[in-house]
């Protein structure tokens, strides 16, 4: 089981349960993620294992900081209107490191696009619309290196 996998199925964890606020908590619960990985500290995020995330979300020096975008931008999803008007700020600032030529800046930005996606799978996975099965695939294509290869608890 790569880290890609461990991650999918632990964004599957957080969407456990029911009721009318799952979507509201699951959103919470990443970003919550999100403040524990910056207490880590910068070089501590950076080494987290990344193996089977696809190499364009961890390129120029990103690596394990890739984490914390996608929790972060996935939550803010979660969370409705207002934390997409977050996430899309977050990404300007990002963007405009990126244009300035932060060439990690440029991965932050796709880690943060990727991130929205991510929101959207769990979204569309918390309403019911998709299975538990499908939210993994469309996960595994969204982060994995190798997205057809057999993925744990599918």
């Amino acid at each position: 089981m790569t880290s890609a996998d461990r991650f999918i199925s632990g964004l599957l964890v957080q969407c456990r349960g029911a009721g009318p606020l799952r979507r509201v908590r699951t959103g919470m619960a990443l970003l919550r993620a999100v403040w524990h990985n910056y207490r880590l500290g910068s070089e501590a995020a950076r080494n987290l294992p990344v193996d089977g995330f696809k190499p364009e979300l961890t390129a120029h020096n990103q690596r394990g900081q890739l984490l914390r975008h996608l929790r972060l931008h996935a939550g803010l999803t979660l969370l409705g209107p207002p934390g997409r008007l977050a996430s899309w700020a977050a990404d300007a600032l990002d963007q405009h490191q990126a244009d300035s030529g932060r060439l990690e800046s440029h991965t932050e930005v796709r880690d943060n696009q990727a991130g929205r996606r991510c929101g959207e799978i769990l979204g569309s996975h918390l309403r019911g619309v998709l299975s538990p099965d499908e939210a993994r695939t469309l996960l595994a294509g969204v982060l994995c290196e190798d997205p057809a290869a057999p993925r744990p608890g599918a």
